[in-house]
C-alpha cells in the first residue's frame, strides 16, 4: 500500500527526513534567500514548547468545572496565564530581532508567529511590525505561502486593536480598550521613523546607473569621427 506523502511544514516531514526538522532556505520574491540560523531556530523552539505548556495548564483550568467555590482563583489564574503568555509573547518578538522575515517565512515558526502577535502588547507588536515590513520585505512576505499568511494575521489583529472595546471581548488578551488605548496605538503606527527603509539607496543606485549610462554614451559619442561633407 502506497504511504501518503508528508506534507511541507507538518510534524511528519519534520522528523522523517523532510530537511531534518530544521530551517529550510526559502528564494523570495526579492531574489534574496532567507534561511533561520540554528541558535534562532532552536529558541523558537523553546518558545514553541513553553506556549505548549501554558496551553496544557489552562486545559487544566478548565477541567476543573464550574464550582463556585473555586470561581474567583480561577479568573486568578486566567489573569496569570494571561499575562505571562504576553510576557512570554513581548520577549519572544524583540528575541526576534533581524530575523522577522525568516521566522515568517518558515513553514513552523509562522504559525508560532501568528500566536505571538496575538498576546504581545501595541508596542511590541508595531516595533515588530516596522522591522518587518521595510522596503521590498513587504513585497517578499507577501509572495510568500507562509509570510502572506501570517501578514493577514498581523493585519487582522491590527484591526481588532484599532476598535474601541469597552466590554473587553477580544479573547486574545482579555482586556478592554478604551478610546485613549486605541488612539495611542494608532499613533504609534502612524509616527515618522528616521530609518532606512531599502528605497532610499535603491533609487540611489538606480540615479548613479543612469547618471553612468549618460557619461558612457557620451564618451561614445566623442570617440566617433564627425561627419564630414558630402562628395
Amino acid at each position: 500500500k502506497d504511504k501518503e506523502p508528508r506534507r511541507f511544514g507538518s510534524k511528519a516531514f519534520s522528523k522523517n527526513g523532510g530537511g531534518g526538522g530544521g530551517p529550510i532556505s526559502i528564494l523570495a520574491a526579492d531574489g534574496k534567500r532567507y534561511q533561520l540560523d540554528d541558535a534562532t531556530n532552536e529558541y523558537f523552539v523553546e518558545i514553541e514548547n513553553a506556549l505548549g505548556a501554558f496551553d496544557d495548564e489552562k486545559k487544566k483550568e478548565e477541567r476543573k468545572g464550574d464550582d463556585d467555590d473555586v470561581v474567583g482563583d480561577e479568573k486568578n489564574d486566567d489573569d496569570r496565564l494571561v499575562e505571562e503568555i504576553g510576557t512570554l509573547a513581548n520577549n519572544a518578538l524583540e528575541g526576534a530581532d533581524g530575523k522577522e522575515v525568516e521566522l515568517m517565512m518558515d513553514a513552523r515558526c509562522s504559525r508560532l508567529i501568528e500566536r505571538l502577535v496575538a498576546h504581545a502588547t501595541d508596542e511590541a507588536l508595531v516595533l515588530f511590525l516596522r522591522k518587518a515590513c521595510r522596503g521590498w520585505k513587504t513585497y517578499a512576505l507577501a509572495m510568500n505561502i507562509f509570510g502572506s499568511r501570517v501578514l493577514e494575521s498581523v493585519i487582522r489583529q491590527v484591526s481588532k486593536r484599532l476598535i474601541v472595546d469597552e466590554e473587553g471581548s477580544n479573547r486574545a488578551t482579555a482586556k478592554k480598550r478604551g478610546i485613549q488605548e486605541v488612539l495611542k496605538f494608532k499613533e504609534m503606527l502612524l509616527e515618522k521613523e528616521d530609518v532606512d527603509d531599502g528605497f532610499e539607496n535603491e533609487n540611489r543606485n538606480r540615479d548613479n546607473d543612469g547618471e553612468e549610462d549618460d557619461q558612457q554614451n557620451q564618451r561614445q559619442d566623442d570617440s566617433l569621427p564627425e561627419a564630414g561633407p558630402r562628395s
